[in-house]
């Protein structure tokens, strides 16, 4: 048995060179993952001999192959195409994508440890702690058939929620596992997957991240905000009601646990709020990302134009306007407008006397006020005679004025008797006086006995003035006397010389 020397000058470059190489080998399974080399196998085999893919695969990367659960079996071929006449270079990610699409045909696939490289079969449970754990930014470094697990923060979402959605875009070998109190979701599957829920999570950041809160702020222009928020209010539902029915299940899960059965997990719930900033016309929305994306929505449809040519709705500070009340029923006024603000505190409305109202409130509200105020004049009154036929016109109206309140009231219906023509004059709407019509029915005006026969007056035909005298009376009487009248002259055809003796005026 000969021993080698080396002589003491050659053994300290030896050992530099011996390091140097093992790094160079060794650099590819640590951190050269964007490192390129030529690929091409031509009919090797998978493992066993020298120059085998695996084998191959293990001198290039510095990891070690392990085969212990299954081998693959027969050869691979795959040439590489020429790229102006070199041939093309790939990353390792995109290495083993190559062995993978080869493998899957013999249900395994290549995974890559920490450590080493192993091949698993693919329809059997792989362990999770085996499997390299990445950050959601490093995927892009992986082949995209490699299996490798990924943890998921989500600041905007619910996880056990989220984790229901995404297992229907988990492969054969994906397993999502939520971390209720950090907010998180393990996922295991390849990264071609991953990548998948890593842009479902982002954009679903960046959909919510007007604020670090997660709070949605929409500036309503052709709607009031309050409007609007009602109508949020209606489709997302009450918070406070949520909450409720929340805090129920628990309680009914708490009462029977253990008792009979086993329950269904409560849903894990994120309540949101909505708010509203009058002075802005803003709505603020403050909650879950899939409820910020349905408010999104919502006022995006409502707060159109809802005429042809309508302008933006003027914002502003709220300023203290007065407004006269011609009806001098500013009081009453002022409580209605007070009942339809009663849920806007930023609006102060008063009546300061009986004919003016004070309103505090933005230019919008101020505009919407005057309107109101419009609206409510009151309908214009009209006078008319009520001729009376059985009652006492004086005694009558005492007897309306004591139904009807006093006349100094505003708005009330104005009476006075006429005892010369036994009439009552009314001055009010049309409403009012036909209230007191009805009245006058109800004492018994309407029982009057019918005129008493036709008035007859005989007037001798002379000269013209005569004639048109009798005409005169024959258009004026009718207007005066509720009797039918009849004009007629003796002198003529008529009468012949016989005159006829007129009957007396009916009292």
């Amino acid at each position: 048995m000969k021993a080698i020397m080396i002589h003491p000058n050659l053994r300290t470059p030896l050992i530099v060179g011996s390091v140097l190489l093992l790094g160079a080998v060794g650099a590819w399974g640590q951190d050269g993952l964007d490192r390129e080399i030529a690929f091409e196998m031509r009919d090797k085999p998978w493992s066993g001999e020298k120059g085998s893919v695996l084998e191959w695969l293990s001198e290039q990367t510095g990891l070690p192959v392990s085969l212990s659960r299954a081998k693959p079996a027969g050869t691979l071929t795959f040439i590489n195409p020429r790229q102006g006449g070199a041939p093309r270079h790939y990353r390792l990610g995109e290495v083993i994508d190559i062995l993978n699409d080869e493998l899957f045909k013999q249900k395994l696939i290549l995974i890559r440890r920490a450590k080493t490289f192993t091949i698993e079969p693919f329809d059997e449970k792989i362990d999770p702690a085996a499997l390299p754990r990445v950050l959601p930014g490093e995927l892009d470094r992986y082949g995209n058939t490699e299996l490798v697990s990924v943890v998921f923060s989500l600041p905007e979402l619910v996880a056990e929620d989220f984790a229901k959605e995404i297992k229907g875009m988990l492969g054969p070998l994906g397993t999502v596992a939520p971390l209720a109190q950090a907010n998180k979701v393990i996922v295991q599957d390849t990264v071609a997957n991953l990548k998948r829920i890593r842009d479902l999570v982002k954009e679903t950041g960046q959909r919510t991240q007007k604020t670090p809160s997660g709070c949605f702020s929409h500036p309503c222009l052709y709607v009031p905000a309050r409007h609007a928020a009602r109508v949020l209010q209606e489709l997302l539902g009450d918070p406070k009601e949520l909450l409720q029915v929340f805090q129920a299940q628990l309680s009914v899960r708490e009462a029977f646990a253990g008792q009979f059965g086993t329950f269904a997990d409560v849903p894990k719930m994120r309540l949101h709020h909505i708010s509203v900033d009058e002075r802005s016309n803003t709505v603020l929305v403050t909650g879950s990302a899939d409820k910020i994306a349905q408010a999104e929505a919502i006022l995006k449809t409502i707060d159109v134009p809802q005429e042809k040519d309508q302008q933006p709705i003027r914002r502003g500070p709220a300023v203290l306007k007065s407004y006269p009340v011609p009806d001098g029923n500013a009081g009453v006024l002022a409580k209605s407008l007070q009942e339809i603000y009663k849920d806007v505190p930023e609006i102060r409305i008063g009546a300061v006397t009986n004919h003016s109202i004070m309103v505090w409130a933005g230019p919008r509200e101020q505009v919407e006020i005057l309107g109101h105020i419009r609206a409510s004049k009151a309908p214009e009154s009209t006078v008319e005679v009520i001729p009376l036929h059985s009652l006492s016109a004086g005694d009558t109206v005492d007897t309306l004025k004591g139904m009807l309140g006093s006349d100094a009231k505003p708005g009330a219906t104005f009476l006075q008797a006429d005892t010369k023509r036994n009439a009552i004059v009314a001055k009010g709407t049309r409403q009012q006086i036909g209230d007191v019509k009805f009245m006058l029915k109800a004492l018994g005006e309407e029982n009057a006995p019918p005129p008493s026969g036709t008035l007859v007056l005989t007037i001798e035909q002379g000269s013209t003035a005569t004639q048109s005298v009798a005409e005169a009376l024959e258009r004026v009487l009718p207007q005066l006397l509720q009797n039918p009248v009849q004009i007629q002259t003796f002198g003529g055809h008529e009468a012949k010389g016989e005159r006829s003796k007129p009957e007396s005026l009916p009292r």
